[in-house]
This record gives C-alpha cells, structure tokens and sequence, in this order.
C-alpha cells in the first residue's frame, strides 16, 4: 500500500524525499556507533545533489533546540537554491529512543520519519527499528 504523499509527489520530489531521508538516517546511524550519541544536523538538496548541513555560529555545548534554531534559519535563508531539506536530530518517544529526520520539498510536502533504535550495552552497534511516516510542519518554504 502506498502512502497518500508518495502517490500525490511527482518522481522527483519522490527521488529527492526518499535520498534524503536514507542519507539521514544513514548519517545519524554512524554517529550513535561512533559516539552514542549526535547533535542535530541539516541535509540539503540542490542541483549538485546533496550536502550535509552544520549550525557553526552556536558556540560551545549547545542545546539541540539552539542548534535546530540555527539550522533552519540557513536552510530558510538558502531555499531560493535548494529542492529539498531535512533535518536530524534524536528524540525519546514513548520511553525509547529514535531518529527524527523532518524532510521538506520546494515542490512537495513535509514529512515526519520517526526511526526507533538501540544501543547495545557497548554503546556501538545501533539496531534500527520499522520507521513511521507523517505530514510534518512546513519550516524552510512558508
């Protein structure tokens, strides 16, 4: 069964989505087995293809939610050259821990992915759970 988005997006902005979310999910996988643990990060999609997103002017020790601060105002004040975003981050959900990648499109929608993982006891092999997807709040196009 397809999801309502897929079937309203058009390829690309489906292509865009779907290489977005796979390289977040990717990335934030590689940090939780190098460190445990991640700051938030950006993604974004333009028509060199995709480029990993950093909030540097945050100084040292920044609160995650200083972080997402700062990595949508320089997605927002790039849009006019980007296709697409997503942002990373990690969360608790219901006592457990996941992934939350919110992807955005110029020309589509924005989504939700909720990837549930865990740690083993060492703290370096990440076992990824069945992601959820939903229509998020637009933040980079509005």
């Amino acid at each position: 069964m397809s999801a309502p988005w897929r079937d309203a997006a058009s390829e690309p902005v489906r292509d865009d989505l779907d290489s977005l979310a796979g390289e977040a999910v990717t990335r934030a996988q590689a940090l939780l087995e190098e460190s445990g643990e991640f700051y938030p990060f950006g993604l974004s999609a333009d028509a060199e293809g995709l480029a990993l997103v950093g909030a540097d002017d945050v100084g040292s020790h920044p609160q995650a939610g200083e972080v997402l601060d700062v990595l949508v105002a320089g997605l927002h004040a790039s849009r006019d050259t980007l296709r697409a975003t997503a942002l990373v981050y990690p969360v608790s959900v219901d006592g457990s821990e996941a992934v939350r990648v919110e992807l955005e499109h110029r020309d589509g929608p924005a989504l939700e992915v909720l990837v549930p993982y865990t740690l083993d006891r060492r703290r370096t092999k990440v076992t990824l759970g069945s992601s959820s997807v939903a229509e998020g709040p637009r933040q980079i196009w509005v």
